[in-house]
């Protein structure tokens, strides 16, 4: 019985030591990401500290709502520490070699996919991805968006990119 009772205690000490619970520190931070006006689905959102520490982040659903989490698989949506962060958004439409696609479902020739490919090469860098966003708010560098997650307060941080 003192095994049983001793791997019970045990057990519960582990389960309320785990990390799923979420850090008292972390503020839950939601927005919209619009773009001319129009909400945007399927945008990608990082919150990059200007101070260090932990980026979060997020994709905008239909609706183009995000909220934002740190990563943590134990803990989804759970936000981000108070601080002043540098934002960038960003939604690519991922190239495609149609060409390729073809050959490989037996819809053109190998001789036909090579002679496609002397008319229209590819770069050394291979095809570029379509920014559907302007690409100023891809990049830390450039982005003009900085925000201050606030301690101790709902933190609605809508994103208007023009």
């Amino acid at each position: 019985m003192k095994k049983y009772l001793s791997l019970l205690l045990v057990t519960l000490c582990f389960a309320g030591c785990g990390s799923s619970k979420i850090d008292p520190s972390y503020r839950l931070v939601t927005g919209t990401v619009t773009h001319n006006g129009t909400s945007v689905a399927g945008a990608s959102v990082l919150f990059s500290p200007l101070d260090g520490g932990l980026a979060a982040s997020g994709v905008s659903d239909a609706s183009g709502n995000y909220r934002l989490s740190t990563g943590t698989a134990q803990v989804p949506g759970s936000g981000t520490r108070p601080g002043k962060y540098k934002v960038t958004v960003y939604k690519v439409e991922k190239a495609v070699d149609k060409d390729a696609e073809e050959l490989d479902a037996g819809k053109i020739s190998y001789d036909e996919f090579m002679a496609r490919r002397e008319k229209t090469p590819i770069p050394p860098t291979g095809l570029l991805d379509k920014h559907l966003l302007p690409t100023i708010y891809s990049d830390a560098e450039t982005s003009p968006l900085e925000v201050i997650v606030e301690d101790k307060k709902k933190n609605t941080i809508d994103l208007n990119l023009e």
